[in-house]
């Protein structure tokens, strides 16, 4: 469905049947579109009438050579909201949305009923000079761009799912529009509206934000009346990919109306090995100093370790369950290396066998099946 403005048509779209509005607006950059929600509509629409748009110049909205200011930006926003949303709603905005977010509460502070801010900010600046040092970067090597700047956004281990989709729909724009569109932001700062706002808010955001620093949201939270912070350890900037569950469940909470205080969410994914050497003041284990033989274990290991000690020791005799109890009569594969007794080359052997279970052998397999004809 679509919004005419005066020089583009608006891609907005409307999902589920809740009694509750919610607005999801995405950055008002052209790097993403309204498919960046895609982890969140499918959950929050069980219980909202989920409302997105496409910002102008990317996804199913049009791409204008110009238009890509603040004002425009907000009228695009103001003309969706004013066809399908039914106040009170709540809104969530995306980074460089929230000064947009922050202008409607300000002037219509009756028809939100919750603000909720995903690695928010309240000023945008570009390095400068912009056309060397930004614009024919971008120009002259878009695709390498848009990979790191998504590689900033997802600092977190194993986010390359996250990564190429965003690599994915950045390309759908084009370079000229993002460098009109970074151009026209430059130099936004909202401060002045944070002591106005009177919205029920909530702010995520993530320690490890490369693209809007921690300590920004800090004194964001710290100017709106009654805001509260949920941080996210070790997180990025990405969080409705990285941690699209534990956002999900807060946005639905503080939606509906449950009280959340500020708290912090332990990391979903531990650090490496090396940058928990590095923490610790050393190197990552096999570099060839003293802390590489101090290096700490595999998670994995400790938490069998903590929570099998009672098992591993109360396991029958013949047992093939260990839960990595060192300190066993008979140590298990699990143990330290100077516990456990070689193996014989004839267990070596056995090992090396395909096996069609955990600890399977080939004596404990039944006797194949033999037809009647055979028999006699």
């Amino acid at each position: 469905m679509y919004i005419h403005r005066p020089d583009a048509r608006i891609f907005y779209q409307v999902t589920g049947s809740g009694t509750r509005d919610l607005f999801l607006l995405p950055q008002c950059q052209v790097v993403t579109h309204s498919r960046m929600w895609k982890y969140q509509i499918p959950y929050l629409s069980r219980y909202f009438r989920v409302l997105t748009m496409d910002p102008r110049g990317n996804g199913r909205s049009d791409r204008p050579p110009t238009g890509y200011d603040v004002d425009s930006r907000y009228g695009d926003f103001v003309a969706v909201v004013d066809e399908v949303a039914r106040p009170p709603f709540a809104l969530v905005a995306f980074s460089c949305a929230a000064p947009l977010a922050f202008r409607y509460a300000v002037a219509h502070p009756d028809r939100l009923s919750h603000l909720i801010l995903l690695s928010g900010q309240y000023a945008e600046s570009v390095p400068q000079p912009f056309e060397e040092r930004v614009a024919q970067v971008i120009r002259g090597d878009f695709d390498n761009w848009r990979t790191r700047l998504f590689k900033r956004i997802f600092p977190e281990p194993h986010s390359l799912k996250g990564i190429e989709d965003c690599v994915g729909w950045a390309g759908e724009t084009t370079p000229d529009v993002l460098i009109e569109s970074l151009r026209a932001i430059d130099g936004l700062d909202v401060h002045e509206l944070l002591g106005q706002i009177r919205v029920p808010t909530l702010a995520l955001h993530g320690t490890q934000d490369k693209i809007v620093p921690y300590s920004h949201a800090q004194k964001m939270v710290a100017a709106i009346p009654g805001a509260r912070l949920v941080t996210f350890d070790r997180g990025g900037h990405g969080l409705f990919g990285r941690d699209a569950v534990k956002v999900n469940r807060l946005v639905r909470d503080f939606a509906l109306g449950r009280e959340i205080e500020d708290a912090t969410i332990p990391a979903t994914t531990s650090a490496s090995r090396a940058s928990r050497a590095r923490e610790a003041g050393g190197t990552s284990r096999g570099a060839g100093t003293p802390m590489a033989d101090s290096a700490p274990r595999s998670d994995m290991r400790m938490l069998l370790e903590r929570s099998g000690s009672r098992q591993c020791e109360e396991r029958k005799e013949g047992s093939r369950i260990c839960y990595g109890r060192s300190t066993c009569a008979s140590p298990c594969r699990l143990a330290p290396s100077s516990a456990r007794p070689r193996p014989s080359r004839a267990a070596l052997r056995r090992r090396s066998r395909p096996r069609s279970g955990a600890w399977h052998r080939r004596d404990a397999l039944p006797a194949p099946a033999r037809c009647r004809r055979s028999r006699e």
